[in-house]
């Protein structure tokens, strides 16, 4: 093999591929990385076996072939390089690669046979989905962080996708809360159509995705096994997760008996306040919605024990009956952070009492929806 690019190009693939290597596996072939050049460029992967990434780089070709270098040397000297062009030879019939940078640096890296290294699903029978790019990354950004992190259901640590028409739903929970996104997207599927795609790999696609109209490609594999996304010269594949995702639609309360509004930064100020005294007890933050005529507002309470207490305020907007209600200040500072959009965008906070789950939604959006459980809390009588 015998292949010249730039240190740049080079860099940018190492860098994209490292998040799919597997620093501790006990197959060393795993902490590798991948590479193969023929007629239709150059290609670097690694895979963890739950996950793989291939991007293709530009490069001139000037002999086919392939070998698997250890990632960590190889992306270290790469990073280490201050010239442009860096060329990659591998004799035949052997496992050592030779790096030649323009100002007369030379290595050497061992390596071992191509013929090692897991093999990558390919594309095959299977079903296509056309997404854009912002689209999905404001999805991805709105669901992904309440999937559970811990594996006691496993299930739960995926997003659920459904597929209905051109409509597609994502969902995330972990117990505690449940996050639901509704989306646009082109398809041909002639039915409705479930997938649950593990978080992890979600966090590394919502990397890759930029911030435009340019087009992702989504590929699910007949068998339901495996889905594959393509963004621009990187594709990700990723193994699905098996088993019946809960039916979430069931713990999205129907009615409310208090809901107040304000704008989202206003909110997450107060939040955040109440955070600092919160984070240093037991991460509980008190929420009492009082909606006089005169004077509507929200009442944010924290203690820190044997430390201080923290009382503040923010005026709303209030329906409905008085209320109080009790959150994780995590959980709390989390969905916030997603749904308060703009400086000129509206929360919408719903709850039925503090021992009913609150629900979270975007005024003026109907395609967004958070529930939290509250936290169960001794209430001092006013």
């Amino acid at each position: 093999m015998r292949i010249q690019t730039s240190q740049p190009a080079l860099a940018h693939g190492l860098g994209v591929v490292s998040r799919a290597v597997a620093t501790r596996h006990s197959l060393e072939q795993l902490r590798h990385v991948h590479l193969e050049a023929d007629n239709d460029g150059v290609r670097l992967t690694a895979t963890d076996t739950e996950i793989a990434m291939i991007c293709s780089i530009d490069a001139v070709v000037a002999e086919p072939g392939a070998i698997t270098i250890p990632h960590r040397f190889i992306n270290d000297l790469v990073s280490s390089l201050s010239v442009a062009e860096v060329s990659i030879d591998v004799a035949a019939s052997s496992y050592v690669a030779q790096v030649h940078s323009s100002d007369a640096n030379e290595s050497s890296i061992h390596g071992m046979s191509p013929d090692t290294y897991p093999s990558i699903p390919g594309v095959g029978e299977g079903e296509w989905v056309r997404i854009v790019a912002r689209e999905l990354r404001e999805a991805l950004r709105h669901v992904v962080f309440a999937a559970a992190t811990d594996d006691g259901r496993p299930v739960l640590t995926g997003v659920h996708f459904r597929f209905d028409g051109d409509s597609m739903t994502l969902a995330a929970a972990d117990g505690f809360r449940l996050a639901v996104y509704q989306m646009n997207v082109a398809s041909d599927l002639q039915e409705q159509l479930e997938l649950t795609v593990p978080a992890r790999a979600l966090r590394e696609l919502e990397r890759l995705l930029s911030d435009d109209d340019s087009a992702v490609e989504m590929y699910i594999h007949d068998d339901r096994s495996y889905v594959r996304f393509h963004v621009r010269a990187v594709q990700m594949t990723a193994q699905l997760i098996q088993g019946n995702y809960p039916s979430y639609e069931q713990l999205i309360p129907s009615e409310y008996a208090t809901r107040a509004v304000l704008p989202g930064d206003t909110l997450q100020g107060g939040v955040r306040s109440a955070a600092v005294f919160a984070r240093e007890s037991s991460g509980i933050i008190r929420l009492v919605f009082e909606g006089e005529e005169s004077d509507p507002h929200i009442t944010l309470t924290a203690r820190a024990e044997e430390l201080g207490n923290h009382r503040g305020r923010v005026d709303a907007v209030i329906e409905g009956d008085d209320s109080r209600i009790a959150y994780n200040v995590k959980y709390l500072e989390e969905v916030l952070d997603v749904a308060k959009g703009g400086a000129s965008a509206e929360v919408a906070m719903e709850t039925s009492g503090p021992s009913n789950p609150g629900v979270f939604r975007i005024v003026g959006r109907d395609n967004y929806v958070h529930v939290l459980m509250p936290m169960f809390v001794q209430w001092e009588d006013a």
